[in-house]
């Protein structure tokens, strides 16, 4: 099932009004109800799958599959060793963490002068970053590809 066929079933069971303040209050209620659904939904196929992979329980018509999602990390030593140029203009540190230690400032020549070499620990450069500063060629050498993982579901076979 999509969102476009479950869509219809739920229009289809509960039309929706075209006068305008009606449909958005049936918008609204209907995104609640979704998202509250989700969150149940989501809870029963985690139960579902945890006992598919526990019980070890196999299906003619379906597999479990790991459902990833792909994000991208700078090797931060290697750019750091082979190109410090970009290294240099990319690095910060989280805000997060700047705030903490020193509050709201421009930070990271400022929390270098706190830390000196302990800022490494620290240090940040985004994909974002990388990529804003080097052709694509050159950026995907400091710039790994990896997957995350997301839940189990089953899929048909």
């Amino acid at each position: 099932m999509n969102a476009d066929a479950f869509e219809a079933a739920v229009l289809a069971a509960y039309p929706v009004s075209d006068e305008v303040f009606a449909r958005a209050k049936w918008m609204g209620e209907a995104a609640d109800a979704c998202g509250v659904l989700s969150k149940r939904y989501r809870r029963i196929e985690s139960s579902l799958t945890q006992r598919i992979r526990t019980e070890g329980l196999t299906s003619d018509e379906y597999e479990l599959k790991e459902l990833t999602r792909p994000f991208s990390r700078v090797n931060v030593p290697l750019l750091k060793a082979e190109r410090p140029d970009v290294f240099s203009a990319a690095v910060h540190v989280k805000q997060a963490f700047a705030e903490k230690t020193l509050g709201r400032r421009t930070l990271y020549d400022l929390v270098a002068d706190v830390l000196g070499d302990e800022i490494s620990r620290y240090e940040v450069v985004t994909v974002t970053d990388v990529r804003s500063l080097l052709p694509d060629s050159a950026a995907a050498l400091y710039v790994e590809d990896f997957e995350e993982f997301v839940r189990f579901a089953v899929v048909d076979r």
